[in-house]
């Protein structure tokens, strides 16, 4: 199928599946590494199933590179978002077709750009199956657009890059951001909305000391990249954004990813009731996944701080942006105040968003799921969160001894049967002896005390991994000897749980843990 776009350029398609202009031998130097994206290449030669909830492509995601490229979590940031039902949507820089996947899945008609060769093969072996998707290798500075077509264009992790592949090199970063808004608004309907993410220079993780994403060196942005011109990447401030758009004769709005734009699992797009701060708080983890940086003690309460006084403006990790020529297509861009988003890990039919509160139990198409949001404001944190910071503060073996005895000691005390805790969605009231939760699986057999700390355990340890890795007391031990260790269990008590475990697993999860 051609289009527009592909007509107006004299484009050819060409065997790898995307199309291209023959004449044209310019090519983006932007890579993950050539064994990255041969490893991609060949995975997706060798899937038949190319869908977001593929287990195959799930599986597949042996690092971090593959995750990024692969995972349905990268979907979540543009869930939130009211695309019209038979958008046209032109996608710039569309990488190795993670959004891109999403958004043909969706029916939309659309246009992907991206000036990588590799990549442009990687994308289009990605939507092989998707009638409505066109992938195009070409600069997008280059190209000619079709004025007033797209219903939504977006530039996902690609404008901190405008300088660096832009023709006229005499321009600012800003300068440069600004010449390709203005090209991406002239190709807009009148109802458009142009999507933007990109990091937050100014994040509170950059504050406490993460490396800058693209040049792997801490404080690079907070500096506003001084010394670094010359790499022609940089992320931007609210402030900055404020500027760009309004210098490009634009409007806009803000929403805001966590843990970023890359990897999100909550999205907050408008102001936060105070009874949601300090649940929202706890649901944030950020993460340095180039670096061995960890977070230091207590994020949950500075996002609880930052949240409230109404400034994740400033300190949000990322930015999402929605942008318009005017205000009316913002007006109900939005479909919820926040979303925090289940485990991408779970099978599709077990998973529930989580969407504002509502005073009332919820039940959902699988009836062993159930939600309770109404969550009472006197459970601040959650116990995965408490855990994080005591082990932060004091990294000795002996903390995670006594926050196991703790927990089991209130968990023996009133933990309801039959019912199987998210261990995320896990709260401790502030006196430490109650217990509140927001979702549990509703079990076909009795939970023991045991069987729930044994599960929170294992999912805060493989949560947590890179935290108890770097701590030497925890090195010695295989994550089943310090469970058994911690809950003073004894092998075969062990093994049993651990049973139990993996058959709920195996019956929930993409593939069994």
């Amino acid at each position: 199928m051609t289009t527009k776009l592909i007509n107006l350029n004299s484009l050819h398609l060409i065997e790898k599946g995307f199309w291209t202009d023959p004449d044209d031998r310019s090519e983006f130097d932007y890579s993950d590494g050539a064994d990255e994206e041969r490893y991609l290449i060949n995975t997706l030669k060798l899937t038949d199933d190319m869908s977001l909830d593929s287990a195959a492509l799930k599986k597949a995601c042996r690092d971090w590179v593959a995750e990024y490229h692969l995972s349905a979590i990268r979907a979540n940031l543009l869930k939130s978002i009211n695309f019209p039902a038979t958008a046209k949507v032109l996608e710039v820089g569309c990488g190795c077709g993670a959004m891109t996947r999403y958004l043909g899945e969706q029916g939309y008609d659309v246009d992907a750009v991206e000036g990588s060769v590799t990549r442009a093969e990687i994308s289009a072996l990605r939507c092989r199956d998707l009638g409505n998707v066109q992938i195009t290798q070409h600069n997008f500075n280059t190209l000619v657009l079709p004025q007033g077509h797209y219903d939504a264009v977006l530039f996902i992790g690609v404008l901190e890059y405008a300088r660096r592949f832009i023709d006229t090199r005499n321009l600012t970063s800003e300068q440069a951001v600004t010449t390709l808004l203005c090209k991406a608004a002239a190709c807009l309907s009148d109802n458009g909305i142009i999507i933007v993410a990109i990091e937050n220079r100014t994040g509170l993780k950059y504050v406490n000391g993460a490396y800058e994403d693209h040049l792997a060196l801490p404080d690079v942005g907070i500096k506003n990249y001084e010394g670094y011109e010359f790499t022609g990447i940089k992320t931007y401030d609210s402030n900055q954004w404020k500027k760009i758009i309004s210098d490009s004769g634009l409007k806009h709005r803000l929403f805001f990813p966590f843990g970023d734009y890359k990897f999100p699992n909550l999205v907050i797009t408008n102001d936060v009731d105070a009874k949601d701060v300090a649940y929202l708080s706890n649901q944030i983890r950020s993460q340095d996944p180039i670096s061995p940086w960890l977070f230091p003690a207590g994020e949950n309460k500075q996002w609880e701080s930052i949240i409230s006084a109404g400034s994740l403006s400033h300190s949000s990790n990322s930015f999402g942006l929605v942008i318009a020529k005017g205000v009316k297509p913002l007006d109900n861009v939005f479909k919820n105040r926040w979303t925090l988003f289940d485990r991408v890990e779970l099978k599709s039919e077990f998973r529930v968003d989580i969407t504002e509160s509502k005073n009332d139990y919820k039940s959902f198409l699988n009836s062993n799921i159930k939600q309770l949001v109404n969550y009472s404001l006197e459970y601040k944190v959650s116990i995965a969160t408490h855990w994080q910071a005591c082990l932060s503060r004091h990294p000795q073996l002996q903390t995670m001894e006594q926050l196991a005895s703790e927990l089991a000691a209130v968990v023996k005390r009133e933990w309801p049967q039959q019912k199987l805790v998210d261990f995320d969605q896990l709260f401790i009231a502030d006196d430490q002896q109650h217990l509140g939760y927001v979702r549990y699986w509703l079990t076909d057999r009795v939970i023991s005390a045991q069987q729930q700390l044994f599960h929170f355990m294992l999912d805060f340890c493989t949560t947590y991994q890179k935290l108890l890795s770097s701590l030497p007391a925890f090195n010695y031990f295989s994550l089943s000897a310090l469970i058994e260790h911690c809950l003073k269990l004894a092998t075969a008590e062990r093994n049993e749980l651990a049973r139990h475990e993996h058959r709920f697993r195996e019956m929930t999860q993409i593939y069994p843990a």
